[in-house]
């Protein structure tokens, strides 16, 4: 997505794997961040998916302004936000943030 001034909007990235027999509260609770996470300042979207061939398998995806602004989100969202998806996760999460490609 195009921003004025040339500057893009940044993806950030998340690939979650949930552990055995708890896909549904991953789900949920993903759905319960996503709702937290849009409604901070300078986030610009967010997209979960779940792997058709693999269920266990989440992709959460936030559009932020910058990766500044996904910092400070961060920062306002809190540990207590993400609880849920830490109870339910079989390994760390793995991130990393995207820029947009033609």
């Amino acid at each position: 997505m195009a921003r004025e001034g040339n500057e893009m909007t940044i993806s950030r990235f998340y690939l979650m794997t949930a552990k055995e027999d708890h896909v549904g509260a991953l789900h949920e609770a993903l759905i319960g961040l996503a709702e937290k996470v849009r409604a901070l300042p300078g986030c610009e979207g967010v997209e979960i998916g779940q792997e058709a061939e693999d269920p266990h398998r989440f992709h959460f995806v936030e559009r932020w302004g910058s990766i500044e602004a996904h910092v400070e989100g961060g920062k306002m969202l809190g540990k207590a936000a993400i609880a849920g998806v830490r109870a339910a996760v079989a390994l760390p999460p793995y991130g990393t943030y995207l820029n947009a490609v033609k």
